[in-house]
């Protein structure tokens, strides 16, 4: 008998939009947006309570990073999924060249070695630039998978981070 091979479509679970300026007037939003997030996307979990922590925490991360390095106005868009690798963040951010250089530089340096080396070597420094052990922080203690492409505006990137839950 031949086997059937089947395609896993992702599953969005939740997904936030919101204007950059509005979140951009507190920097609380970051910790209420995550704590929606988690509490959002852990309903139906085997351990709701650790999945609610661990993906908040994620969210927080990743909002955190956004709230120091972005354009300073637009739309930011999240989208939250589950996909057969795991489940997947995607964020597209309007930047400015100073914040894509960020971005572009600090996923090529999460991806030339090992994330724990340079999670380490910050944490022992001080941190870094804004942004930097967050997302280090993430690769580090989370074994998540960080993609950059550019967004279908040019004025806007899409960060996409992969973790096993």
């Amino acid at each position: 008998m031949a086997s059937q091979e089947t395609t896993h479509n992702p599953q969005v679970v939740l997904e936030l939009t919101f204007d950059l300026e509005g979140f951009l007037s507190s920097w609380h939003h970051c910790d209420q947006m995550a704590n929606y997030a988690g509490f959002y996307t852990s309903f139906g979990k085997p351990d709701v309570f650790s999945y609610e922590n661990i993906m908040s925490t994620i969210t927080n991360e990743i909002l955190e990073t956004i709230y120091w390095r972005n354009a300073g106005q637009g739309t930011v868009s999240m989208v939250i999924s589950e996909q057969q690798v795991g489940t997947c963040i995607e964020a597209t951010i309007p930047v400015n060249a100073e914040s894509e250089c960020f971005y572009r530089n600090t996923v090529q340096r999460l991806s030339q070695g090992d994330p724990n080396d340079l999670y380490l070597e910050l944490l022992l420094s001080g941190g870094g630039e804004r942004g930097v052990l967050s997302l280090s922080e993430l690769a580090a203690n989370y074994d998540a998978k960080l993609n950059l492409s550019t967004g279908q505006d040019t004025a806007e990137i899409r960060l996409s981070l992969t973790v096993v839950i």
